[in-house]
């Protein structure tokens, strides 16, 4: 190696173990020998030439970024969107009580933090809140309305509820049936069927019951005072109500045209 004489040791990890954690071990090992063998006369020297490890760790890396990045966006979106601060805060628990809750259901399944796994979770970021905005919004509807926060938040549950769990029960009929799957193709889909399941099975629960909590207790009044921070929030407002008032003239013109909404129908797809 380098133009010296060397002898060259392959570890292999056994079927089941993890390659990261055997990398992380030969490494603690090769570190504790260099230092055992400083005092030898020919003073050799072991070093790492090749780590399988290294790909999964920046998959991993990747993946975990993607999820970071995920909730961010859906964070923001979110706001831009409901334009209330509060009502972010409350929809914005949901995403890590959704995957501190699947992280659990995890190691009660025995499943490992692994690329699949997390490559499931980062699809799922953007599932786990839509329980918790269905909810949140038909509640700040209702406080809207004058009612009490508390009744707002029993009334607006309720009134969601069976929409919420229908949707929830859609996706899980999408990739519930992929963690059956047989073959090597099963093996590696299994962990991730489930994981999606796990984290929306979480995030239905979270949209039943901590949603609907804190907005009894920690939703406030729907007043915004006149400051920076609430003129901002009636500017996406009325931005919004401008964009759903054009949308519905625009479908009152596209049902007196038919060939219309096929056309857009046909470009879409296109």
């Amino acid at each position: 190696m380098n133009g010296n004489k060397s002898l060259f040791l392959v570890v292999y990890r056994q079927s089941g173990s993890n390659t990261v954690g055997v990398a992380d071990a030969v490494k603690a090992t090769v570190a504790k020998l260099n230092e055992a063998y400083k005092n030898e006369p020919a003073k050799p020297v072991l070093t790492v030439v090749q780590d399988n490890s290294r790909p999964i760790r920046l998959n991993v890396s990747d993946v975990e970024q993607s999820i970071f990045l995920g909730i961010f966006l859906t964070i923001l979106v979110v706001f831009l969107f409901l334009a209330n601060g509060r009502s972010t805060i409350i929809t914005g628990v949901a995403l890590p009580d959704a995957l501190i809750g699947s992280f659990v259901l995890l190691a009660v399944a025995g499943f490992t933090i692994n690329v699949t796994t997390l490559l499931a979770l980062s699809i799922a970021v953007g599932l786990l809140v839509d329980d918790a905005i269905v909810v949140r919004e038909n509640i700040f509807r209702h406080i809207e309305m004058g009612k009490p926060a508390a009744v707002a938040a029993s009334e607006g549950t309720h009134e969601v509820m069976t929409a919420v769990i229908g949707t929830t029960l859609c996706i899980l009929a999408v990739f519930g049936p992929v963690a059956f799957l047989n073959g090597i193709v099963g093996q590696f889909l299994r962990e991730f069927g489930l994981t999606v399941c796990f984290a929306m099975i979480i995030s239905l629960f979270d949209a039943l019951t901590m949603g609907p909590m804190l907005s009894a207790y920690y939703a406030g009044i729907a007043e915004r005072k006149n400051t920076r921070y609430g003129r901002f929030l009636t500017r996406l407002d009325k931005i919004q109500d401008d964009i759903s008032s054009w949308y519905e003239k625009f479908l009152r013109r596209a049902v007196k045209r038919p060939f219309l909404i096929i056309a857009i129908s046909l470009g879409i797809l296109s």
